[in-house]
């Protein structure tokens, strides 16, 4: 069998398609939530802050077109040197410090949002995998009852097998002190009609958490939570 080396337009094909992969990766990333945090570490890679000691995509892509201008300098044609100057006015715009301060700015404002959207506020909905053996695993945190629903269901799907049946439940004796509505999720068996607990629940804040609430910290859900 031979092989022969590819060619340079296949190579740039190859990684054109892997820039392509990595930037909708990273759109996907920052248009799924209203989470800071990924698009925190989305802006990062897009546009590094200044000092942080690695290059961003911005800087390599504004390097990628310093180069090439840089080469088109060696050939005898006005053509070419026109394209050089337009590529470093091109170059320019893309290292302008006034647009890197915007985005460090947005960066430091999205860091503080990232450090308080930690602590649960009053109104807000949680969905919890909560069981009387452990102690209780955020699963997400969201704005709505039907957003968190949809998370616990997600999380639910995503960690186990032959989900169906599923079913909400108010729990009114639940739903007291910090918290003012609590439901939550049933799995009935389709074969027997036994309904069974899941330990997932979804509920609202009635208060910010504060001194004495439990705000679980890094106790987020895994698949090893489950029994």
């Amino acid at each position: 069998m031979t092989y022969s080396e590819p060619t340079e337009a296949e190579q740039i094909a190859c990684a054109f398609d892997q820039v392509h992969t990595g930037l909708q990766r990273l759109l996907a990333l920052a248009t799924r939530t209203a989470d800071p945090a990924p698009h925190l570490a989305v802006l990062r890679v897009l546009w590094a802050p200044h000092g942080q000691g690695r290059r961003s995509v911005v800087q390599e892509l504004a390097d990628v077109l310093d180069t090439i201008s840089v080469s088109l300098a060696d050939t005898d044609d006005d053509r070419a040197e026109r394209a050089a100057d337009l590529l470093k006015v091109a170059h320019d715009v893309l290292e302008d410090s006034v647009g890197g301060d915007h985005v460090e700015r947005a960066q430091q404002l999205l860091a503080e949002l990232a450090t308080t959207a930690g602590t649960a506020q009053a109104g807000q909905w949680e969905a919890v995998l909560e069981s009387a053996t452990f102690t209780p695993r955020l699963i997400a945190r969201r704005g709505d009852e039907t957003a968190a629903r949809e998370a616990a269901e997600a999380w639910l799907r995503e960690h186990c097998t032959d989900v169906t049946g599923l079913a909400w439940t108010p729990d009114p004796q639940m739903a007291v002190g910090e918290y003012d509505r609590w439901l939550t999720l049933t799995q009935t068996d389709p074969a027997t009609g036994t309904v069974c607990s899941t330990d997932v629940v979804v509920r609202r804040r009635a208060t910010q958490a504060g001194t004495g609430d439990h705000d679980f910290g890094d106790l987020v859900a895994g698949p090893g939570d489950l029994v």
